[in-house]
């Protein structure tokens, strides 16, 4: 009888697993259907459209379309350069790449622009509630809809205020403050470095003391809700790749979930905060961050209680999340892509520098105290206005997305009408604002078109520019975005000298295919592909700074480095990349050279997270191999630097200390420059920079002939060996 009943069950499971596979092969084939009738009936109206087959829509032109750009830039980059086919209808057209998205209508035009965000007010579309559902948590001021959203953008509009975001200038100033200390750490180096990810953990704090009144100080060490939302915003790009395997990876939403519950956690525990510093206060003295002035406001229509009301705590929380994630990346690469083409034009940084001393005098260590007692003094920078505007036109940090609806055409100059329903529009904010039909010179870097009077060929078209969106749904923080943007400026064109690193890396790592985007080396990505765009020099271009009495600059060919993949995992294996046992285990590295993702770090673990069991060696772009307490032996990836050599590991429980074992192996010529490293892991000092002589002597450590020895220290410490090659390796024994 259990063997009956087993049976039974077994079939009647395998009945339920055919029905549901082919449920869901219906209701593909249906949706399928559905798209590429609606693609049909367009095409037939003789509406634009790359070349298009009812059975895989345009999906068969995006090969040849991504090969026009370099590997791993943004689609909508690819997107635009399309659009310049399509002259005939301003640049606007329709495309098909279902499955991986709705049916678009693509717009690079103003006029249609203006139309969908403006005339008809169009909706967002629910597939980006979706997108924004892993960073906010729920239901935010930026995807909802309708007098839900109007209730919302009402609680928060006096809070995002021209009036009240400049009295935040002192917390920025503040936090700026930190982020020029270390530029100057950097420049005193001479050390090439990125200034996306240094910037992003700068914004993000500037974001945590302006909304919650909260220090995060994510740009010295790990903050939790920093380190969540980063890792949650690599693992959700994920959604730009083609590739199936990465698209849907089984541990993404595990991730997110965890992510999630790290900044709701963090989120609240400041939010109870301010609802105690709420209740102690009285309405006089009480803070002016965004979130206490939206406290004060839902309050002033219900009794105080002990504790906050959950409901509101949820909402409140939500809509945080959703600012830190909207506004620090946006704001970061701003910064970044004005320092990078004001470094490419030394006629207009000198009118940018020129104008600082006029407004804050030319002693450069007290602009910061200046700005502190006179806030209102940064809007008196026309010029440095101008130049953000010229960056933010060249390099608008996102695109917008609204909804089609039954009965709502758009409509070209031509008098073309292009139906929306059953469609998301795309207003491709570059796109727009690279349109050679609007702009005279359009890839070009010309701050006087903001100075210009209308009758000027360079003045800007009505609508053209929309890099915070325009109409109702006009970005909500874009005060605080510029003005973060100008006192970062202030405080640091007229102090450092910042240069692209792209030839060097060029000559480093050498490759095929295109290069540029528009003319630039430096180009938007998707932050999940940062590796892949720093391994083809893309954006976030690396910099070396002279001033704050800077040496002579020195660029790292290739180091080892040693990496913390954790904070409480106790065994590990090997990484085909670092960056990905970066990604996965959510650890902010604080100290870097030159690399994002940690490549070229020396000692960071051993200086900052003692406890750890685990090192990770490297010699160039991949792992050589992992060493943790729980791995006797590995051998290095056939890919890698040194690939088919094997590692020899050495358990030195007898040595009393790593400083002797360094010692010893320094007096036995096993190393130049152990001395060196000696003295800075003793003094728990991370090393960011160690030049050739430093290493070897003579030999760049990208063609030695062994790898160089750094140790991890948990309880026992372990050695690595440099492999023999050919019988050349040096031998040691403990």
């Amino acid at each position: 009888m259990v063997i009956a009943i087993s049976d039974l069950v077994g079939t009647y499971g395998a009945r339920v697993t055919l029905v549901s596979a082919v449920v869901i092969v219906l209701r593909f084939l249906q949706e399928m259907l559905k798209v590429r009738l609606l693609f049909y009936r367009l095409r037939k109206q003789g509406l634009p459209m790359p070349k298009w087959n009812f059975a895989a829509g345009n999906l068969q032109m995006l090969p040849d379309l991504m090969k026009r750009h370099p590997k791993g830039s943004q689609q909508s980059e690819a997107f635009t350069l399309l659009s310049y086919d399509f002259a005939s209808s301003d640049n606007c057209f329709y495309i098909d790449v279902w499955p991986f998205t709705k049916p678009l209508l693509v717009v690079n035009s103003p006029d249609l622009a203006v139309q969908a965000c403006q005339t008809y007010a169009l909706p967002k579309p629910p597939v980006l509630a979706k997108f924004f559902n892993p960073f906010a948590g729920g239901p935010n001021i930026f995807t909802i809809n309708g007098s839900e959203w109007k209730r919302n953008r009402g609680l928060f509009n006096p809070a995002f205020s021209a009036s009240n975001i400049l009295q935040h200038t002192p917390h920025i100033v503040e936090e700026a403050q930190e982020y020029v200390e270390i530029l100057r750490e950097h420049a005193r180096k001479g050390d090439t470095f990125t200034l996306d990810k240094m910037t992003c953990d700068y914004a993000l704090d500037i974001i945590g003391r302006v909304a919650m009144k909260a220090r995060l100080h994510s740009q010295r060490g790990r903050n939790p809700v920093a380190a969540a939302l980063r890792s949650q915003v690599e693992w959700h790009c994920q959604d730009e790749q083609m590739n199936p395997f990465i698209r849907w990876n089984p541990m993404r939403p595990i991730m997110q979930w965890y992510n999630g519950r790290t900044m709701n956690q963090y989120i609240g525990t400041e939010l109870d905060k301010r609802y105690e510093a709420w209740r102690q206060s009285k309405p006089s003295t009480r803070p002016n961050s965004i979130i206490d002035i939206v406290l004060a406001e839902y309050m002033s229509t219900r009794p105080a209680r002990a504790t906050l009301d959950p409901e509101f705590k949820s909402w409140a929380t939500t809509q945080l999340r959703t600012f830190l994630f909207a506004g620090h990346d946006s704001t970061a690469a701003t910064i970044v892509y004005s320092i990078y083409l004001l470094s490419k034009h030394p006629e207009i940084l000198s009118k940018v520098r020129t104008e600082h001393d006029e407004v804050f005098g030319s002693d450069i260590s007290a602009a910061a105290g200046i700005l502190k007692q006179h806030p209102g003094l940064i809007n008196r920078l026309p010029y440095t206005l101008a130049v953000i505007k010229e960056t933010l036109r060249l390099f608008p940090a996102a695109s917008a997305l609204r909804e089609g609806q039954p009965g709502v055409y758009l409509q070209d100059k031509t008098c073309t009408k292009y139906p929306t329903e059953g469609l998301c529009i795309w207003i491709i904010h570059g796109g727009i604002q690279r349109n050679p039909n609007y702009w005279p010179d359009p890839h070009a870097f010309k701050p006087e078109r903001w100075l210009v009077g209308p009758d000027h060929p360079l003045y800007p078209p009505k609508g053209a520019w929309r890099p915070f969106e325009q109409g109702l749904r006009d970005c909500i923080g874009q005060a605080l975005a510029l003005l973060d943007v100008k006192i970062t400026l202030v405080l640091t064109l007229r102090e450092f000298d910042f240069q692209d690193q792209y030839a060097e890396w060029d000559r480093l790592h050498p490759r095929s295919g295109p290069k540029t985007v528009f003319g630039e080396r430096a180009y938007q990505i998707p932050q999940a592909l940062i590796v892949e765009s720093l391994e083809t020099g893309a954006f976030a271009p690396c910099s070396q700074l002279s001033g704050a009495e800077s040496p002579s600059p020195t660029t790292i060919v290739s180091c080892c480095c040693v990496y913390s993949l954790s904070e409480s995992i106790q065994s590990f294996v090997v990484y085909a990349n670092l960056y990905y046992g970066y990604k996965q285990n959510g650890y902010n590295p604080i100290f870097r050279c030159g690399h994002y993702d940690g490549k070229g770090r020396i000692g960071e673990c051993i200086s900052s997270k003692g406890r750890m069991g685990a090192a990770v060696f490297t010699t160039g772009l991949y792992i050589d191999m992992v060493l943790s307490l729980n791995t006797p032996t590995t051998s290095t990836l056939e890919d890698g630097a040194l690939g088919g050599c094997h590692w020899d590991i050495a358990h030195t429980n007898r040595i009393k200390s790593a400083e002797q074992w360094l010692q010893e192996a320094d007096t036995r010529g096993w190393h130049t420059g152990l001395g060196s490293l000696r003295d800075r892991v003793n003094s728990l000092n991370p090393v960011t920079k160690l030049t050739e002589d430093q290493w070897t002597g003579s030999t760049p450590v990208s063609t030695a002939k062994q790898s160089y020895l750094l140790l991890f220290l948990d309880g026992d410490s372990y050695s690595v060996r440099p492999p023999s090659i050919h019988g050349s390796g040096a031998q040691i024994s403990d």
